[in-house]
């Protein structure tokens, strides 16, 4: 590129100053150029975070507020029944 400095190699100095300019830049030796990693990055940019079934799906729903539970208790197996005697009174 025009109006580049000369950059020093990396075995040229005990020291290389690294530059808010050159973050975008990458170097290579020899004649092939790896972009594994870019083509990586740009692909887990284009991945989305939460894969849902559907484009309008909204996922997996949040629990019901605790007043909405209180259907729930009737349908409980009634072999853990017993167990509600351990529930705190006032507790979802």
């Amino acid at each position: 590129m025009a109006g580049d400095k000369k950059r020093p190699k990396a075995d040229e100095g005990d020291e290389f100053e690294f530059a808010a300019s050159d973050a975008d830049l990458d170097v290579y030796s020899g004649d092939e150029v790896a972009l594994d990693p870019f083509v990586r990055e740009v692909l887990l940019l284009e991945v989305p975070p939460f894969v849902l079934c559907k484009e309008d799906c909204r996922g997996i729903a949040p629990p019901p507020p605790s007043g909405e539970d209180r259907d729930q208790e009737a349908s409980i197996d009634p072999r853990l029944a017993p167990l509600l005697r351990f529930k705190k009174p006032g507790s979802s």
